[in-house]
C-alpha cells in the first residue's frame, strides 16, 4: 500500500488554476427550495437557480427536506 503525504503530490496544472468561488445559498434560494422541492423535485429547481441537481438535493437534505419515493411495484397489486 502506498501512502502519499499531501505535500508530496504537486500537479502544476491544478496549482496554477484559479480556485472556484464557492456559491453560498441565499435566503431566497432556500425559500424556493423549501416551497417547491417536495412538489417539483430537484431538476426544475436546479435549472431555475442555475445550480446542479446534486447541489439542490444535498441542500434539501441538509434542510431536512425529503421526497417520498413512490413504490411502483405495489401499484399493480392495488389494481388486481
Amino acid at each position: 500500500m502506498t501512502r502519499y503525504c499531501e505535500e508530496e503530490i504537486v500537479i502544476e496544472e491544478l496549482e496554477s488554476a484559479p480556485d472556484e468561488p464557492r456559491k453560498f445559498w441565499s435566503v431566497k434560494e432556500e425559500a424556493i427550495l423549501k416551497k417547491y422541492y417536495l412538489k417539483k423535485g430537484a431538476r426544475p429547481i436546479a435549472d431555475y437557480l442555475g445550480r446542479t441537481v446534486r447541489s439542490v438535493r444535498c441542500k434539501a437534505e441538509a434542510m431536512g427536506l425529503r421526497r417520498k419515493v413512490r413504490d411502483e411495484s405495489n401499484e399493480d397489486d392495488d389494481n388486481g
